[in-house]
C-alpha cells in the first residue's frame, strides 16, 4: 500500500460511529452516547466524563475479578467491560497501548467466541496502524479483521455491527488490491436488512454508493455523491467526521484528475471544519493533500515540508499510541484464524446462494410448465370444440340428406324392366335399383333408435328386416357403404348417443355407462372407443362441451 492510497479518507476516527463504541444493547452501555469530541481530552468535561466511564468499568472488572471460580457468564461480562474500556482509551484519549491491552485481556476471557464488538475494536487498531506504517501487509490485516466481524455479524444477525464493519472496511481505499479484496464485501451489502436507525442507514448507504462508482472508477458520479453527503449530513458538531470524510474524499477525487483547484478549494473546506469542531486528528490528512497540492503545482520545497509534516504527526501519534504491540502474535494468529473463520463464512453465504438459486430456478421451470399445460389444455379445448361443432354440423347434413332421400322415393317410379335388363352390367350382382333398394331399408333401420339400441341386433336380423339373406346383405352393405356392417352399426349407435347427451331434456340425468347402455352397447370400455373413434373426443369431454354451449345460450 503506497502514500496515495492513504489520501483517499481520513484517518480511522473519521470512519467510526458512535453507536459502535457504546450499544444500545449491552448492560455495561453509558447512557451519555454522544460522539468522542476531542484528542487526549483536551475539552475538560469530556475527560471527565471519560475518567467516569473508566472507572465505571474497572469497578466492573473488581467486582467480578473477586470471584473464585467465574463462570462463562462472568467472564463474558469481564470481557465486555475491558472491551468498553479499550474503546473509552481509543476514542477519548488515543492511548492505543492501554486499548491493546484491554483488548488482549478482553480476548483471553471471551475465549472461542469474541463478540463482535471485540473483534471491530481489533479491526479499529489494526487500521491505525496501517494508517501510520502504510504496508500491503498491514492493510490486508485491518481489512481481514473488519471483513471478519462483518461476517460474524451477519451470523448473529447483529446487523448494526454489520454496516459498522462494512463501513469501516469500505474507507480503508480503493486501489486495486484493496477492491479485490473487498469485492465479496461490496456485493453482501444489498443482503443487510434495513435498520430503524435512520442516521447510520443514510451514512452506509452513501458508503455503499461510493464505494461502488470508485471501484469502477466512475469518478464524476462519486463527486456527485460526495457533494450529496454534505448537503444531506448538516454543518454540526454530530456530522463533522462524517462531512471530513466526504470532503476528503472529494480531495482525492481531485487528485486522480490532476485538478490542484479544486483539491486547494477541498483543503480549505477541511482546515475550517478541523478548526471549527476541533478535529486535530485530521490534521495529518491535510497535511498530505497539501503535499499532493503543492506538488502538482511544481512547488517541491513546500511540498516537502508538507510531507515532512505528515510525517511527524504521523510518527508522534504512532510513539503516543505505543502500538508496537499491534504486530506482536496476538493480533497475527487473530488475524490468521480470521481469515479461515471467513472463508467458513464465505462457504455458507455461498452455499445458501446457491440454494437460492436453485430454488427460484425450480420455481421458474415449475412456472413454465404450468404455462405449458394451460396452453395445451387450452388448445385441446378449442381443438374438442371444434370436433364437437363439426359432429354437430355432420348430423345436420346427416337429417337433411335422409329426408331428401325420402322425398326421392316417394316421387322415385321403376324403370320398365327392359330398360332395367339393357342397363344392368352383366358382373353385378346387384342392379342399382336393387342396391338403392337395400341402402334405403339398411338407413331406415339404422336410423331408428329402438331398433339399434337392441343389445343382440346383429347382420342377420337387418336381413330378416331386408327379406334377404344376410351374406348378400353384407355383401349389399360394403357395396353401398363401403364398410362393414358393424363399423355402420356402431356409427348409428354414435350418433344416437350424441343426439341423447345433446337432448337434456329428456336424456340430461343420464350417466356416460347409462347412454351407452341405452343405444345398445353391452361394454362402457367398447362404447367409450367406439365413441372416440368416431367423434375425435371423448363421452365425458363431448358432454362437457355440450353442457357448455347449453349454458352459454
Amino acid at each position: 500500500m503506497n502514500l496515495k492510497t492513504t489520501i483517499f479518507l481520513p484517518s480511522l476516527l473519521l470512519l467510526l460511529l458512535p453507536s459502535c463504541l457504546w450499544g444500545k444493547n449491552d448492560a455495561l452501555s453509558s447512557e451519555d452516547k454522544s460522539q468522542p469530541t476531542h484528542v487526549h481530552c483536551e475539552n475538560k468535561l469530556n475527560c471527565i466524563a471519560a475518567d467516569k466511564e473508566l472507572v465505571r468499568y474497572q469497578s466492573v472488572i473488581d467486582r467480578l475479578s473477586t470471584e473464585e471460580n467465574p463462570d462463562g457468564k462472568e467472564k463474558e461480562e469481564m470481557g465486555r467491560a475491558y472491551n468498553q474500556m479499550a474503546s473509552v482509551y481509543i476514542f477519548h484519549f488515543y492511548d492505543y497501548g492501554r486499548a491493546l491491552e484491554c483488548l488482549s485481556k478482553a480476548r483471553a476471557l471471551y475465549g472461542t467466541h469474541p463478540s463482535t464488538d471485540l473483534l471491530i475494536n481489533i479491526a479499529h487498531l489494526a487500521n491505525f496502524y496501517s494508517e501510520c506504517i502504510p504496508t500491503k501487509e498491514n492493510t490486508e490485516y485491518a481489512l481481514s479483521a473488519y471483513q471478519t466481524a462483518f461476517h460474524q455479524a451477519v451470523a448473529r444477525k447483529e446487523w448494526g455491527n454489520a454496516y459498522r464493519s462494512f463501513n469501516n472496511a469500505c474507507c480503508i481505499g480503493y486501489t486495486d488490491d484493496i477492491i479485490r479484496y473487498n469485492r465479496t464485501l461490496i456485493d453482501s451489502f444489498n443482503v443487510l436488512p434495513k435498520l430503524r436507525d435512520p442516521w447510520l442507514m443514510k451514512f452506509s448507504h452513501f458508503v455503499y454508493l461510493t464505494t461502488v462508482a470508485l471501484c469502477d472508477h466512475q469518478w464524476d458520479k462519486a463527486t456527485s455523491l460526495f457533494q450529496q453527503m454534505l448537503a444531506a449530513f448538516p454543518d454540526n458538531k454530530e456530522n463533522s467526521r462524517v462531512r471530513c470524510q466526504a470532503l476528503s474524499g472529494l480531495a482525492d477525487i481531485a487528485i486522480m484528475q490532476h485538478q490542484p483547484e479544486s483539491l486547494l478549494h477541498y483543503i480549505t473546506q477541511l482546515k475550517a471544519l478541523v478548526d471549527k469542531y476541533n478535529n486535530p486528528d485530521v490534521e495529518k490528512e491535510i497535511s498530505l493533500f497539501s503535499y499532493q497540492y503543492y506538488l502538482m503545482r511544481g512547488d517541491t520545497t513546500k511540498a516537502r515540508l508538507y510531507k515532512l509534516d505528515y510525517f511527524e504527526q504521523r510518527d508522534s501519534m504512532l510513539y503516543q499510541g505505543r502500538l508496537a504491540g499491534v504486530r506482536t502474535t496476538f493480533l497475527v494468529n487473530r488475524l490468521q484464524a480470521a481469515h479461515q473463520e471467513m472463508n467458513v463464512i464465505r462457504q455458507h453465504l455461498l452455499r445458501r446462494n446457491i440454494i437460492i438459486i436453485a430454488a427460484l430456478l425450480s420455481l421458474l421451470v415449475f412456472f413454465w410448465m404450468l404455462l405449458m399445460v394451460y396452453k395445451k389444455n387450452k388448445e385441446l379445448k378449442l381443438r374438442n370444440l371444434e370436433l364437437y361443432r363439426h359432429n354437430i354440423a355432420s348430423l345436420e347434413r346427416e337429417k337433411e340428406q335422409q329426408d331428401m332421400i325420402l322425398k326421392l322415393q316417394n316421387s322415385h317410379k321403376p324403370k320398365p324392366a327392359a330398360m332395367e335388363e339393357k342397363n344392368r352390367d352383366p358382373k353385378a350382382l346387384f342392379s342399382e335399383e336393387e342396391l338403392t333398394a337395400i341402402r334405403c331399408k339398411v338407413e331406415e333401420a339404422l336410423n331408428n333408435p329402438e331398433i339399434i339400441s337392441k343389445t343382440d341386433f346383429s347382420i342377420d336380423q337387418m336381413a330378416q328386416l331386408c327379406s334377404m339373406n344376410g351374406k348378400l346383405l353384407s355383401r349389399a352393405i360394403n357395396e353401398c357403404f363401403h364398410r362393414s356392417f358393424s363399423i355402420l352399426l356402431s356409427e348409428s349407435r354414435i350418433k344416437e348417443a350424441c343426439k341423447r347427451i345433446n337432448d337434456f331434456e329428456r336424456y340430461g340425468n343420464l350417466t356416460i355407462e347409462a347412454i351407452s347402455q341405452s343405444v345398445g352397447f353391452s361394454s362402457r370400455g367398447g362404447f367409450i372407443r367406439a365413441f372416440k373413434r368416431s367423434t375425435g373426443l371423448t363421452p365425458s369431454e363431448y358432454m362437457a362441451i355440450a353442457k357448455n354451449q347449453k349454458n352459454k345460450h
